[in-house]
């Protein structure tokens, strides 16, 4: 996998502002993984592994250390290197030339912390590679079609769920959901720790199976449509429910529509099921 598969499509999820070194887009990692440059010179950095600097703590030593600064970015040269991130940047020092144009390695800022900066490339790279990625929300199948009810916290998505297989439908997962690429499919199911068991506000987490009966669960279904619930408060422009641009998970796009819910109140289930019900209507018109 090339650096440039890596980023591509996740630059807003990776927080990315700038980036320079275009022909190191190129380069190939080794493995999937990331490490990040802590505490002082010599770093034990691993070759063909991307890695993250932090920012201004570490930018700001540098600057009166030219000499460490120099040591540093001769060995991250020497290693193969296949990218740098600079965590907590909006720009790129001109100290990283040499590393840019010489080295011929691609350096990029990020705008989050070392912390989330490497969970998310973390995440980027398992999807890649492994083909599976993890989202919150409400998993069913509603009408045959994989639902993931996702969207703000609080705002009733699990309570939502459970009256929805209640009516008929077919519930999967709470919480954590696991998807995986199959072919051209996704196949989602519940986390293997929690794939059994549903939060509930009033009564805490307990066992699915004590809140809906077995002929109406599901393990797994292929994911066939996000729906995100915003507050009217915040939603993004455009009226109380629209299509979304398909969301892309793990280079699949799959349609999503958001809905807007008034504040204090919360999604139907008549909602969910004529959103449903008109966007795959759409879909086989189309």
């Amino acid at each position: 996998m090339t650096i440039e598969d890596l980023v591509r499509g996740a630059e807003h999820r990776l927080g990315l502002c700038a980036a320079s070194g275009s022909p190191g887009m190129n380069r190939r990692m080794d493995q999937a993984r990331v490490q990040t440059l802590q505490g002082r010179f010599p770093p034990a950095l691993l070759p063909g592994i991307a890695l993250i600097i932090p920012g201004h703590i570490l930018h700001a030593r540098w600057m009166h250390q030219p000499d460490e600064r120099k040591s540093i970015l001769q060995k991250i040269s020497s290693l193969r290197i296949p990218a740098v991130f600079l965590s907590g940047s909006r720009c790129i020092p001109d100290y990283f030339d040499p590393l840019i144009r010489q080295g011929g390695i691609s350096v990029m800022a990020s705008v989050h912390d070392e912390f989330l900066l490497e969970s998310r490339l973390r995440g980027r790279l398992r999807e890649k590679i492994e083909r599976i990625c993890f989202m919150h929300g409400v998993l069913l199948n509603v009408f045959g079609s994989g639902v993931l009810l996702a969207g703000d916290s609080g705002i009733g998505k699990t309570t939502l769920g459970i009256r929805l297989a209640r009516r008929g439908h077919l519930w999967v997962a709470d919480d954590v959901i696991e998807i995986e690429r199959k072919g051209s499919r996704l196949l989602a199911r519940g986390h293997q720790r929690s794939r059994r068991l549903v939060h509930v506000k009033a009564s805490g987490i307990t066992e699915t199976r004590r809140i809906i009966k077995q002929g109406n669960r599901l393990d797994e279904t292929v994911l066939d449509l996000v729906i995100e619930a915003v507050r009217r408060d915040r939603p993004r422009p455009g009226g109380a429910s629209k299509d979304k641009e398909a969301r892309e998970i793990l280079s699949i796009m799959v349609p999503c529509l958001e809905i807007a819910v008034d504040t204090g109140r919360y999604m139907t289930v008549s909602r969910v099921e004529q959103a449903v019900h008109s966007v795959f209507k759409r879909r086989q018109e189309g």
